[in-house]
């Protein structure tokens, strides 16, 4: 099969794309929970569970080593090993699990993309950078094509590392605090916060 850039000429891949893409842009919020496995090279996999929530632009990623939150122009990254919160200032933020970053990777001119497999309710694509430099050279897309929904991602990186992700549930447009996507420094004891916002 030819592989395609943002430009495709394969109405099948593009119809499942658009399909997807459209079903999470109408999502005024969602919660995943999540299945994450990482394998660093030839070391054993290492399983954890995690979450990740968006509504309208801000988001929360839980994970057991890493907690992010971003309301919409402020982020907190918190690093639990090092017991330590980045604090920073931007006008929006890019996560490599956010979904919607995900099901935009079709319309991005730094990936080609590539219909793997379709089978009755799932297709699989392989997502590669253009940029070979970069140290993930591909990522892989499951998708349910009866509800639209992602149920797998993995990200293979050049070092031999690979992570994967499977979602276990989906909860769609709860009514969730906007407070629920701000840190509350104030909460955690002996971590150093590293403010990084402009004066």
């Amino acid at each position: 099969m030819v592989v395609h850039s943002n430009a495709s000429t394969d109405p099948k891949a593009l119809k499942i794309l658009t399909n997807v893409d459209k079903k999470y842009t109408q999502y005024k919020s969602l919660k995943i929970e999540f299945d994450l496995e990482t394998k660093v090279a030839e070391s054993k996999p290492k399983n954890e569970k995690g979450s990740f929530v968006y509504q309208g632009d801000a988001f929360k990623m839980i994970l057991p080593q890493q907690e992010i939150y971003f309301n919409g122009s402020v982020q907190w990254t918190y690093l639990v090993s090092q017991k330590e919160v980045q604090i920073s200032k931007i006008e929006s933020a890019e996560n490599p699990f956010h979904p919607k970053y995900l099901v935009k990777l079709y319309k991005s001119d730094q990936y080609e993309y590539q219909l793997i497999s379709t089978t009755k309710s799932e297709a699989v694509f392989d997502f590669k950078p253009l940029d070979r430099k970069e140290s993930v050279f591909k990522i892989k897309l499951y998708i349910n094509t009866t509800t639209n929904q992602i149920t797998k991602v993995q990200w293979f990186e050049k070092n031999g590392s690979n992570s994967i992700i499977k979602v276990k549930s989906n909860t769609v447009n709860a009514k969730i605090p906007n407070s629920d996507f701000e840190m509350k420094t104030d909460q955690l004891k002996g971590i150093h916060i590293e403010d990084l916002r402009e004066e």
